[in-house]
């Protein structure tokens, strides 16, 4: 069973109750930035990626949201802006860039964004899934 806390601002909490149980890591945290290209990339880097890194760190996000853990999933138009915005989030978030991750409205539509393995890491060459399963889960159908 999984649980879903959402706020208004983007913000979803995920609690799965069996990895719970089982003493596994069980909550993931994610904020939504939606982002049709209004920033340039420079402004997106500043005002996004290094203001997102610490928001997560900051003791408001804390004692909002119960802890300072949490990915930024930001969606786009497009291939080549998704591109252009890793490698902001690279120069930008350093060793942190990888809180960050981008997917394309096109690759989101009409699958699962939660096992579906496309988004788009800073830190990664391949798309990786958002959740996965833990050794000994079941298989997804």
């Amino acid at each position: 069973m999984c649980s879903v806390k959402s706020a208004r601002t983007g913000y979803s909490a995920l609690l799965d109750d069996e990895r719970l149980q089982r003493g596994l890591l069980a909550r993931a945290r994610f904020l939504v930035e939606l982002d049709w290209g209004t920033h340039d990339l420079g402004s997106f880097g500043q005002d996004k990626i290094a203001a997102g890194l610490a928001y997560l760190r900051s003791d408001a996000y804390r004692a909002r949201f119960g802890g300072t853990s949490g990915r930024w999933l930001v969606v786009t138009r497009s291939q080549a802006r998704l591109e252009h915005l890793l490698q902001q989030a690279k120069r930008v978030g350093g060793n942190a860039a990888g809180a960050f991750l981008f997917t394309t409205l096109n690759q989101a539509l009409g699958r699962n964004v939660l096992w579906e393995r496309i988004w788009q890491s800073p830190e990664h060459g391949d798309p990786l899934a958002l959740l996965a399963p833990a050794p000994g889960d079941r298989a997804l159908a």
